[in-house]
């Protein structure tokens, strides 16, 4: 019976968009891109450090607010809050926590991999939250924000100090992603579903329709004092949101698969924070922290930073050659190690090699494949027209 790492190692080609047929990277091509995995882990990680102080802060500033609530209002909403704390805490109690919180994400920063300290984190993380939930305050923005916590209890942290540590951590920080960004391919699918079965099954006002947009905003903004200015241009330009909602929904669904192939990270990432900045400004669903979590979480650092080329093994040359089906792409590192890369892979290759930014959207699952049968096609007619 074929074991759960057997149907990873088979179907890993697949996820990172390399398939065996047309694509065969050397030790140094894997190396390298283990490494580049590895270090935007790191970084990824200083990031979610960061954001956490930030949030820490966001946390004493609303409990400056909840404190001078009548505690008979204080009603636990989830289920830690119910168990640890079913009154409301002293105020001592808390601002323990918060300095606990507070002193571990520091440890973190400076010592990584105390596995113990990450846990700890995670764990006051939670507790820290919890007041404000039994107030009726769900806090969106720590829903990624809890994840990564709890995610990065189980990934390696630090530095690469090898070739295995770089592997190890590359292919944790690949399936830490994957658990991030399968909230937003949820959120997608979701919105398919709305499209699709839900506006068969109960006919009415949906997201394709302009309307859906205004509604929403007047629903939200009965607690904030805003003008309805920009959710009235938007109405009036029909088109504009049923278009935005469906390119939304094209990108959401597919952003899992960015955790393997992380040039289309610099499409799934600006599309959160769009979303985002979407919601705040044109439906008054105001997640704007969360915008700060999404860059200093998911960004693809590898991409980003500079310093990260310096671990890898330079590029001698490359070497272009045929075209359609035939076209054959090769990087010759300085050890002599060569990657090839065929048919569609072959072009997408060399287009990343000038600018990933402008290669990322050919990372979308199933164009690789569809593109390669069209160019298979092609190709065989050719020959027997011949």
């Amino acid at each position: 019976m074929r074991t759960l790492n057997d149907t990873i190692r088979r179907l890993w080609p697949s996820l990172i968009g390399e398939p065996n047929k047309y694509v065969r990277r050397s030790a140094t091509g894997r190396q390298n891109e283990s490494l580049r995995g590895a270090w935007a882990s790191h970084y990824a990680d200083r990031g979610m450090l960061l954001v956490t102080l930030a949030w820490l802060v966001l946390r004493y500033r609303e409990w400056t607010r909840i404190e001078l609530r009548p505690p008979i209002l204080y009603e636990p909403r989830v289920w830690i809050g119910d168990l640890v704390f079913p009154v409301l805490p002293d105020p001592m109690i808390f601002y323990a926590l918060l300095a606990v919180a507070g002193a571990l994400t520091v440890v973190g920063l400076a010592r990584p991999r105390w596995f113990v300290a990450r846990i700890a984190l995670a764990i006051s993380i939670l507790l820290v939250s919890a007041p404000g939930a039994g107030f009726g305050h769900v806090e969106h923005t720590a829903h990624l924000l809890f994840l990564a916590h709890i995610y990065s209890m189980f990934r390696p942290l630090g530095k690469p100090r090898d070739a295995d540590e770089a592997d190890s951590r590359a292919r944790g920080y690949s399936w830490f992603l994957l658990g991030l960004l399968a909230v937003y391919t949820a959120s997608g699918l979701w919105k398919v579903v709305d499209l699709t079965i839900r506006d068969v099954l109960k006919p009415g006002l949906t997201w394709l329709d302009a309307r859906a947009m205004l509604a929403t905003s007047i629903a939200s903004m009965r607690g904030v004092d805003l003008p309805m200015v920009v959710p009235q241009f938007v109405e009036r330009t029909a088109w504009m949101f049923p278009v935005g909602y469906v390119a939304l929904t094209l990108i959401f669904s597919a952003s899992f698969i960015a955790a393997f192939r992380r040039p289309f990270l610099l499409i799934v990432v600006p599309t959160i924070v769009l979303f985002h900045i979407l919601n705040a400004v044109v439906m008054y669903v105001l997640f704007v922290f969360t915008i700060f979590v999404a860059i200093l979480v998911l960004s693809p650092y590898d991409l980003l930073v500079p310093r990260v080329r310096r671990h890898l093994v330079p590029v001698r040359s490359t070497h272009f050659d045929g075209r359609g089906h035939a076209a054959r792409y090769e990087v010759r590192y300085e050890n002599d190690d060569v990657d090839t890369f065929g048919g569609f892979y072959a072009y997408r290759e060399r287009l990343r090699r000038r600018s990933t930014l402008a290669a990322a959207g050919l990372y979308y699952p199933g164009l690789g494949w569809l593109v390669s049968r069209i160019l298979e096609f092609a190709h065989r007619k050719a020959g027997t027209t011949t």
